[in-house]
């Protein structure tokens, strides 16, 4: 904890002087800072230190950017914009064809399912008629009996069994 402490307030001290040094205090924070220079002698040396760095920063060569530099900086961007462009493009085209394929299955699958309505209604009708089979195989026979009541009562006594419940 301690070390951090003393981590934590050499950091303030240095961004202090930082800004000492390029006149970004305000008035009464530099007559501070400049009092505590009056009477630190760690707080000098710091401020030497920092002072030491800025007149060498001021004594390097400023590297200017040629004009190969900028061209082949230039030529760069643009390969990459490039390549960007082409896997926008790419990405966009595999959108198209996923559509394509997606409403072609959509139609495929619709028309698929209308077919198997079609036929089921087409072949309602057959159907009916093979549930209507029994009584269509004997519609000479039933032609001479008086009422469907009759016919219900020789169900009721088991005169039909063995030839299932359609048979009437």
């Amino acid at each position: 904890m301690n070390v951090e402490r003393t981590q934590l307030d050499a950091a303030v001290v240095e961004e202090e002087l930082v800004a000492y040094l390029d006149g970004e205090l305000e008035a009464a924070d530099q007559v501070r800072v400049e009092r505590r220079l009056a009477d630190d002698v760690a707080y000098q040396q710091k401020l030497a230190q920092l002072q030491k760095a800025w007149d060498l920063l001021d004594i390097l060569h400023k590297a200017e950017p040629d004009v190969e530099f900028t061209r082949s900086t230039v030529e760069m961007v643009a390969i990459q914009e490039g390549k960007e462009a082409e896997q926008l493009q790419a990405a966009a085209e595999r959108r198209k064809v996923a559509w394509w394929i997606g409403g072609g299955l959509a139609v495929a699958l619709s028309a698929a399912a209308g077919f198997v309505v079609v036929q089921y209604q087409l072949q309602a009708p057959e159907r009916q008629l093979l549930r209507d089979l029994p009584v269509i195989e004997r519609v000479d026979q039933y032609r001479h009996v008086e009422s469907v009541e009759f016919l219900e009562r020789l169900r009721q006594e088991g005169l039909f069994a063995g030839e299932g419940e359609d048979a009437i």
